[in-house]
């Protein structure tokens, strides 16, 4: 217990210790047969897999945190890894199956549980795939956690409310929702799958805003993390924003490549996509057409598989002016 309460005050600047301390009390459970805190700490690896940007690891985690809580039947701990299982099938690009995970929960309040990952995984495949209703009704079963004194919980919750208020067009509200949640990383840290969401959703909602000072700043924030503590994702979405901030100048070439290439090195489907995507359009721009093919090629596979309708069709009207 110790060890884990230790990876807990360490959990936003030393996450390599942590995964080191979680293991060891993992590990000590499991040989003392403390099941219960064996699946505690398992979940907690999987939460550092999610913050290195490791869902496939993070799914690894949390199936011995499952077998863990069947052992001494906790039915809360089922549910939270049913809940955390939604976030990696999502990132995955496992979508239909995360639906069908978030299925198994039970209806109603979300809050009460803390089963806070569907409102940054499940709630962005409502949003993807254009089902503005659904994710709406999503945010509803959380109500409660605005002015929740829970970090994480607020975190998640206006997290999703950045992410709903983007996919309106409202850029002015999901920009400011998404500083909410910013402004808890000096906490939570900058892997927290809420940040991460939130960072997303701020660069997205500000570029469409033409505050190109705004984009700066929060890539700033970004270049300004030390190696150790600087998520991949964000790394990568750091170049997908430099690329599109470059205009027309050779150094979006550049920095596109190397966004498709860490999205794809992630295993983030969605992400490659919409970035090979905007690659495929500015390329279409320059007037290298050509080369455009195979990435809205890509793009238009990918989206077709996830049934991301309203991007698909973007792809599908960016080929025709490639054509």
């Amino acid at each position: 217990r110790g060890w884990s309460a230790k990876s807990i005050l360490l959990q936003s600047t030393r996450p390599i210790e942590v995964r080191a301390l979680l293991r060891l009390a993992m590990d000590t459970a499991r040989e003392t047969e403390r099941w219960r805190s064996a699946s505690n700490a398992a979940t907690s690896l999987s939460d550092c897999a999610f913050q290195a940007d490791r869902p496939r690891e993070a799914l690894d985690y949390l199936e011995q945190a499952e077998g863990l809580s069947e052992r001494v039947g906790s039915r809360t701990g089922q549910a939270f890894v049913l809940s955390e299982r939604t976030y990696a099938l999502t990132l995955l690009g496992r979508w239909d199956e995360a639906l069908a995970t978030f299925g198994e929960l039970s209806p109603g309040p979300l809050a009460t549980a803390n089963l806070l990952s569907p409102a940054t995984g499940v709630l962005e495949i409502y949003l993807r795939r254009g089902d503005l209703g659904a994710a709406e009704a999503l945010i509803q079963r959380y109500d409660g956690l605005s002015d929740s004194v829970d970090l994480q919980a607020k975190g998640c919750y206006y997290a999703a409310v950045s992410a709903t208020a983007a996919a309106r067009g409202a850029h002015c509200d999901a920009l400011a929702a998404a500083q909410v949640v910013i402004d808890g990383a000096s906490v939570m840290g900058l892997g927290a799958q809420d940040v991460k969401q939130a960072m997303r959703h701020a660069l997205e909602s500000s570029y469409a805003l033409g505050e190109q000072g705004t984009v700066e700043r929060l890539l700033g924030t970004i270049d300004d993390a030390a190696p150790g503590l600087k998520p991949p994702f964000l790394a990568a979405l750091a170049n997908r924003f430099r690329a599109l901030l470059a205009g027309e100048l050779p150094a979006a070439d550049r920095h596109f490549a190397a966004a498709v290439a860490q999205f794809r090195a992630l295993e983030l489907p969605f992400d490659e996509a919409v970035t090979s995507l905007e690659y495929a359009e500015w390329l279409a721009r320059i007037g290298r057409p050509g080369e455009a093919e195979p990435l809205l090629s890509t793009a238009r596979e990918i989206f077709d598989r996830l049934g991301a309708t309203p991007w698909l069709e973007r792809a599908t009207a960016a080929e025709s002016v490639t054509a």
